[in-house]
């Protein structure tokens, strides 16, 4: 041990104790560097997985933060080739979602009293799906060319023309539902 702490040998003491330095700071360097990149980032206790967030993109929409608006004119004549109809979905949520229509969970029809008249059930064609991210307080649109005639299934419509009166649109959409009221003249 006397010859750790004194050495030994034809070079001065200075020169021994400068050869142990360089060997020995480059060591201790390595073995701080190792226990720092083990340890840093480890925010929870000691073998505990700590999580990273996982980017996603926004949540589905939840029909129960859904209302839904619809446009119609008031008078229509029953001689009009088509009357135009703009649904709104509106995203009440405080946060941006994805609004997904489709005829598997979205129906319109047309009413006028018990009458069923219209309905988007009797042709999958007369809905076009689609996905689309909505703001809060924005709205996914939805525009009907409705042609003035009853369905049918197979995407038929009757030839005979509707009676003027009071007739109602209704839409769902998954569990929210709105309705508007509108005249043929």
């Amino acid at each position: 041990m006397t010859s750790l702490l004194r050495p030994v040998g034809s070079k001065s003491a200075g020169t021994y104790w400068v050869r142990r330095l360089v060997l020995v700071i480059p060591v201790l360097l390595v073995v701080g560097l190792a226990v720092w990149l083990i340890g840093s980032g480890d925010e929870g206790a000691v073998g505990e997985p700590v999580e990273s967030p996982v980017a996603t993109g926004p949540a589905a929409c939840n029909s129960a933060n859904v209302s839904i608006s619809i446009v119609a004119i008031p008078q229509i004549k029953t001689s009009a080739p088509t009357a135009t109809f703009v649904i709104s979905l509106v995203n009440d949520a405080e946060h941006v979602c994805v609004m997904d229509v489709s005829n598997s969970n979205t129906e319109i029809t047309i009413v006028s009293g018990k009458d069923q008249i219209w309905s988007t059930a009797d042709c999958d064609e007369w809905i076009t799906a689609g996905k689309q991210s909505v703001d809060q307080d924005d709205a996914y649109e939805i525009t009907l060319d409705w042609k003035l005639r009853r369905s049918s299934s197979s995407c038929k419509h009757a030839k005979a023309e509707l009676k003027p009166g009071t007739y109602q649109i209704k839409v769902a959409w998954q569990s929210a539902t709105g309705k508007k009221s509108f005249l043929l003249v």
